[in-house]
């Protein structure tokens, strides 16, 4: 599966073999203005969740298992205020300076309690690393059979 986000706040969802996408999302529709989208990443352990970042900083977690319609939670992040009095460094360039969003866990099992982690890279070099509920990212046996049927129609 591959997800595509747009500068139109859109996000489209494909597969490998089919050139038209198999659900798009419209932003516009679960945030009055939906701001454009300027990354996203799939969970690194669970097949049905991934996350969706826009450009006013707001961070949304989809989890297509339990909400194929829209995100079951938006989040804005908290950015650091400007650092001097033109603004130069302030909340909206810091959101245009996300070059990466991640979400990392350990191998399943290798580490009792582990928890996935929403990593965020900066253009400055700074790196952000926030925590994700359990229950956003720990899979559920046949969840990826659940997502697959969910799925399967679309095709």
């Amino acid at each position: 599966l591959l997800l595509v986000a747009r500068r139109d706040a859109s996000l489209s969802l494909y597969t490998s073999d089919n050139g038209a996408a198999l659900v798009s999302w419209d932003f516009k529709d679960f945030k009055e203005g939906g701001a454009p989208l300027s990354r996203v990443a799939w969970s690194a352990s669970h097949p049905a969740v991934f996350a969706a970042l826009d450009t006013s900083g707001t961070i949304h977690w989809f989890h297509l298992n339990r909400d194929f319609e829209k995100p079951i939670l938006s989040l804005p992040l908290a950015l650091p205020p400007p650092s001097d009095a033109s603004g130069s460094a302030g909340a909206s360039s810091e959101i245009a300076g996300v070059t990466s969003l991640d979400m990392a866990s350990p191998a399943h099992g290798s580490i009792k309690n582990a928890r996935t982690l929403l990593v965020l890279g900066f253009s400055s070099g700074r790196i952000e690393m926030h925590v994700v509920a359990n229950r956003f990212t720990d899979p559920e046996a046949g969840d990826a059979q659940k997502l697959a049927e969910k799925l399967a129609p679309l095709a």
